[in-house]
């Protein structure tokens, strides 16, 4: 395989992973998980410095649900855009081909006008006058399974404490978003929805309880919170603040450091279970 071969390919599965929900930054991490292979290696995939193998693609494809022809088409192929397509008052997501803007004696099936970084497909029949756009090819996908993934909040200032128990959740099949305190745990609450919580107590300057309130305040008392802390021995982290929040909001007895990453996804797993069955015992807690 050629140079510009491995970083054709390896611009395409970013693309790809990019499709999934997964963030650049957490690209290697996914990577190095599905192949098997370092994070170092995995990097190195990624930028185009080493060489793919068909069955390095046709396991990332499986694994996304695409197909792995896609990966390995002509240089030439013009790539599939994001779009979704309206028609008799549907909206379907969908990824299409877009073509030069018909001409006089064309008659196209589809048109697309551009709406922000996706197009916007009508029949042409019901397409309004800006859509001047023809559409070549539309391929319509199942949800990509990142969608139905249970969606976890991550609040820790310490990236690498985040990061590593995001990448174990991930491989649970959670979805873990990593956050950096209240205030960006305020604005997320404000457009996304999210099935559970960890959050480490020791925050910068302040602790977990203006986050718990939030969380119970913004979102009611029923997605499980798992609280963290390293701090109690060191003086940081008050033993009677933990409690106190601990009997105030139903939260359960925090993990302390060392972190065994597995047994918190376990726990988290447990208690989004219960929830689903209507046993959480967080139910009852306060607002």
């Amino acid at each position: 395989m050629k140079p510009e071969e491995s970083l054709a390919i390896a611009e395409r599965v970013k693309s790809m992973l990019r499709r999934q929900g997964i963030a650049d930054r957490k690209q290697a991490a996914q990577l190095s998980m599905l192949l098997e292979i370092s994070p170092q290696s995995a990097y190195k995939k990624l930028g185009g410095q080493m060489q793919w193998s068909l069955d390095d693609i046709v396991a990332i494809a499986s694994a996304m649900g695409e197909r792995a022809a896609a990966l390995l088409d002509d240089f030439s192929e013009v790539p599939l855009d994001r779009a979704v397509l309206r028609c008799n008052g549907w909206e379907i997501d969908c990824m299409v081909k877009a073509g030069p803007p018909p001409g006089p004696i064309s008659r196209p099936e589809y048109l697309a006008l551009r709406e922000g970084d996706r197009w916007c497909v009508y029949p042409a029949s019901q397409a309004p006058g800006s859509a001047l756009v023809a559409i070549q090819e539309i391929v319509i996908r199942p949800t990509p399974q990142a969608a139905k993934m249970p969606r976890i909040a991550i609040v820790d200032d310490d990236p690498d404490t985040a990061e590593l128990i995001a990448m174990v959740l991930e491989t649970k099949g959670f979805k873990a978003i990593t956050l950096t305190g209240v205030e960006e745990l305020s604005s997320r609450l404000q457009g996304d929805s999210f099935d559970g919580f960890i959050i480490d107590w020791y925050l910068g300057g302040a602790t977990a309880e203006d986050c718990v309130r939030l969380i119970r305040q913004t979102v009611g008392a029923v997605p499980p919170i798992l609280l963290l802390t390293g701090n109690i021995d060191t003086g940081l982290a008050n033993e009677s603040d933990i409690a106190r929040l601990m009997g105030e909001f139903g939260l359960r007895h925090p993990f302390e450091k060392p972190y065994r990453v597995e047994i918190i996804a376990a726990e988290l797993i447990k208690s989004i279970n219960d929830v689903a069955k209507g046993n959480s015992p967080l139910a009852s807690a306060p607002v």
